[in-house]
C-alpha cells in the first residue's frame, strides 16, 4: 500500500502518494532538497507544487531537484549540460531561452543578449532571428535563406507546372525544348538566382521553365513553352544564345557532364491532317533513325551506352513492325524517338550542349527530321545511303546550321 505523506510546509496530506513518486512535478507531491522558507537547508522532505511555487521555487525535470526559479537550476548536472559558450563573444551562458539569458538564431547558434542585440535582425516572412551576415535583402525586406529562395524560387519540381499554357507564334507546327544542366558545387540558392536571371534574358516571363530531375545529380532542366519555328528564329534564339553563354560562364555544364540531355518536343498535329497520317509520319521518323543510327549516333553525340539508358533505338527497321509499334504505342519512353506523349513527339537522342552551334544545329535537327519523315515516302528513306542524303530527300531544305554542324561531325 502506498504510504500518507504530507507537505512539510503547509500540512496537506495526499493519500495515495508515496515519497518515491512525489519526485515528480505534475504529482501533488514533490521530494524536494530545498523547503519554503529555508532555502539554505537541504533536508528531505515533501512539499506540494502550490507551496513550490509560492516560494519561488521550480522543479527541475532533468535533475529532479527543486530550484530558485529566478537563478535558474545550479545542480553540476544541468550547469554540465545547459552552459554554453555565446557564438560571439565566448561568454558561458544558460542555453534555455526560458531562463532569459540567451537568444538562438535560425541555424541553432546562441548569443548572449548583448551580442544578439548588435548580430541578430528578425526575417521579414518566418520572423525568426538570423546572424546579419546571413540575411538577405529583397527589395528593403530582411529575409533568412529559406524566405529568400521562397520569394524567388524558379526551380520547381518535375513536372509540376504547365508550359503548354501560352504558345508563341503561330502554328500549327510548334517545338519546345528541355535542355538538361548540371552546377557542380553550386548550392540550391545560388542556382535558383541564376534561373531567374536567365529567366529575365527572354523575350517573355512565359517562354522559359525550370525544375528538378531526379537523373541529374546537381542540376536542373530548363524547359520552354511550345514555340513555332518563326518565333523561335526571330525573338528567341538571341536570347537563348545569351542563355547559353551566361550558363557557360557560372561553371554549368551539359555535354561534358554525360548525364545531361536535350530533348525537342514537336506538336502531333502539324504531323499530318489526320490521325493515320500523323501515325504514318512517326513510322517514317522511326525508320529514318533506324536506318541511319551510327550517323544520329555521331551526330547526337552520345555513346551507345548513353544512348542505351536515355534514348534507346527502336532495334528494328522494318516499316511493318515500326508501324504496329506507332499504332499500338510499343515503344518505350527512354526511346531516341518518344511516341508516348498524347500531344507531341519527342526527340531525346541528343546529348546536352550549352554551345551555341550545336544547341541551333540539334533544333534544326529535330525539325528537319519531322518535316522529311512528313513529305518523304518510305522507298526514299531506303534508296537513301546517308543521313543528308535522306534529309535532302523531298525537296526539304535543310538549315545552314546543321550542315555546318554536319561537316563538323564528319557527316
Amino acid at each position: 500500500m502506498p504510504e500518507h505523506t504530507t507537505c512539510a510546509s503547509c500540512g496537506i496530506d495526499s493519500e495515495g502518494t508515496s515519497v518515491v513518486s512525489a519526485d515528480i512535478f505534475n504529482e501533488r507531491f514533490i521530494h524536494a532538497g530545498l523547503l519554503p522558507g529555508a532555502r539554505s537547508r537541504r533536508v528531505p522532505q515533501n512539499v506540494c507544487t502550490v507551496c513550490a511555487r509560492a516560494a519561488g521555487l521550480s522543479y527541475c525535470y532533468t535533475c529532479r531537484e527543486l530550484y530558485v526559479t529566478s537563478a535558474g537550476c545550479q545542480s553540476e548536472h544541468c550547469q554540465r549540460m545547459y552552459r554554453e559558450a555565446c557564438s560571439e563573444c565566448g561568454d558561458s551562458v544558460d542555453n534555455r531561452i526560458a531562463q532569459g539569458e540567451c537568444r538562438h538564431d535560425n541555424a541553432g547558434r546562441i548569443y548572449c543578449l548583448s551580442c544578439a542585440d548588435d548580430h541578430l535582425v528578425t526575417c521579414c516572412d518566418c520572423g525568426r532571428e538570423i546572424h546579419s551576415d546571413d540575411e538577405y535583402d529583397d527589395n528593403g525586406d530582411t529575409l533568412c535563406e529559406s524566405c529568400s529562395n521562397a520569394r524567388n524560387r524558379c526551380i520547381e519540381s518535375y513536372h509540376s507546372q504547365d508550359k503548354a499554357s501560352t504558345m508563341h507564334g503561330d502554328g500549327p507546327l510548334y517545338f519546345g525544348f528541355e535542355l538538361e544542366i548540371e552546377g557542380g558545387e553550386r548550392d540550391w540558392s545560388d542556382m535558383n538566382r541564376d534561373a531567374k536571371h536567365v529567366r529575365e534574358m527572354m523575350p517573355a516571363d512565359s517562354l522559359l521553365y525550370f525544375e528538378t530531375d531526379s537523373s541529374l545529380d546537381n542540376g536542373f532542366e530548363i524547359i520552354s513553352a511550345p514555340m513555332s519555328p518563326e518565333f523561335y528564329q526571330a525573338t528567341a534564339m538571341r536570347d537563348i544564345r545569351r542563355m547559353l553563354a551566361y550558363l557557360r560562364g557560372q561553371g554549368y555544364t551539359s555535354h561534358d557532364q554525360g548525364t545531361c540531355g536535350l530533348h525537342v518536343h514537336i506538336s502531333r498535329d502539324s504531323l499530318g491532317c489526320c490521325e493515320s497520317e500523323r501515325e504514318y509520319t512517326l513510322t517514317k521518323m522511326m525508320l529514318i533513325v533506324e536506318r541511319f543510327w551510327s550517323e544520329v549516333l555521331r551526330l547526337s553525340r552520345r555513346t551507345e551506352r548513353s544512348a542505351g539508358n536515355y534514348a534507346a533505338r527502336y532495334g528494328s527497321d522494318d516499316v511493318t513492325q515500326i508501324d504496329y509499334a506507332v499504332k499500338h504505342r510499343q515503344s518505350a519512353r527512354m526511346s531516341a524517338v518518344n511516341i508516348q506523349n498524347s500531344g507531341t513527339v519527342e526527340l531525346r537522342i541528343m546529348r546536352g550542349t550549352l554551345r551555341a552551334q550545336t544547341f541551333e544545329a540539334s533544333i534544326a535537327f529535330a525539325l528537319t527530321l519531322a518535316e522529311v519523315a512528313r513529305k518523304a515516302s518510305v522507298d526514299d528513306i531506303h534508296n537513301a545511303t546517308s543521313l543528308r542524303g535522306v534529309l535532302t530527300s523531298a525537296g526539304v531544305v535543310v538549315p545552314g546550321a546543321l550542315l555546318s554542324y554536319m561537316n563538323e561531325r564528319g557527316l
